[in-house]
């Protein structure tokens, strides 16, 4: 406020006598304007000035997410209420997955980047070991990303899709899915993930008939 304009009286070099001392002063309606115009540019600076921090905290965190992974150090442990760390192991991950799989869905091909998610075969909630591990990853479509996340498909150890048959209890649903039955995961050139985590997903998230 020091530097502000006032319309309905010069402020002088200080504070004394410009405000009635026992009343409220009446101000113009532009100052009034004004002072809640510089209220406003004091808010969006102090966001500003938080996002900053908050996207250097963030690179920061990739940063180490990606050295950990060089190191073959795949372990994230639980950040009760940072989630700048998860944020980054995910993108960090999420990047190298898509990255083995040439940014295609290993089972559909589809390689438009707004369709395509890098999914955790053993899920994040259950292994801190390899929340990190590319070779926990499969790059997939959205609806088959959320078919494998909710076991309605997995993989047998030949690396090919299999349906749950629970999945017949949505017939769009099924015969979608019958598109892609026996498909082999492609890599297009890169690395097929970990078989013990096919396995794992297999046995633990895929829906048995039933």
């Amino acid at each position: 406020m020091e530097d502000f304009n006032w319309e309905f009286k010069e402020r002088g070099n200080n504070w004394a006598h410009f405000f009635n001392q026992y009343g409220m002063t009446r101000i113009t309606r532009e100052d009034f304007v004004n002072i809640l115009n510089l209220q406003e540019r004091l808010k969006i600076s102090e966001v500003s000035d938080q996002d900053e921090q908050h996207d250097e905290e963030f690179t920061q965190a990739e940063n180490n997410m990606y050295q950990k992974m060089q190191t073959a150090d795949y372990y994230v442990p639980d950040q009760v209420g940072n989630t700048k760390i998860r944020g980054a192991a995910q993108t960090v991950f999420a990047r190298a997955v898509k990255a083995n799989y040439r940014h295609r869905c290993c089972i559909s091909g589809i390689s438009t980047s707004d369709f395509l998610i890098a999914s955790h075969i053993k899920p994040w909630r259950e292994d801190a070991e390899n929340r990190l591990n590319p070779d926990n990853g499969l790059c997939l479509s959205s609806l088959l990303d959320k078919a494998f996340d909710k076991g309605y498909i997995a993989f047998d150890d030949n690396f090919r899709l299999v349906i749950s048959n629970v999945a017949r209890d949505d017939e769009i649903l099924y015969d979608y899915l019958l598109n892609f039955e026996n498909y082999r995961i492609q890599t297009y050139g890169g690395k097929l993930p970990n078989i013990d985590f096919i396995r794992w997903h297999r046995e633990n998230i895929f829906k048995v008939e039933r």
